[in-house]
């Protein structure tokens, strides 16, 4: 970066245009066949973001249970069996 700038220099290879410089026949095959590439790439991630979209809904749609319902649940099941092991040994005892 000369002078604190950005600079860009580009340098063509003679020997892709057949050591005319004026014939672009070759550069424009180049770019022709990139564009092609880039066409088929940009489809391609269209068609992964349209697949993204429905699997992250069906995922979003999926009915879960939160870890705090797991616990209140779990710690309510643990509060009964005390109670009614609580009510049976007063019964039996």
């Amino acid at each position: 970066m000369p002078n604190g700038k950005n600079e860009h220099t580009l340098t063509v290879d003679t020997g892709i245009l057949n050591g005319n410089p004026n014939d672009t026949t070759e550069v424009r095959i180049m770019l022709a066949r990139f564009e092609t590439k880039l066409d088929l790439v940009l489809g391609q991630h269209g068609q992964k973001l349209e697949d993204h979209e429905g699997r992250l809904r069906a995922v979003e749609d999926r009915k879960t249970v939160s870890p705090t319902a797991l616990l209140a649940s779990s710690a309510t099941v643990v509060a009964l069996m005390g109670g009614t092991f609580s009510i049976l040994d007063r019964l039996y005892n």
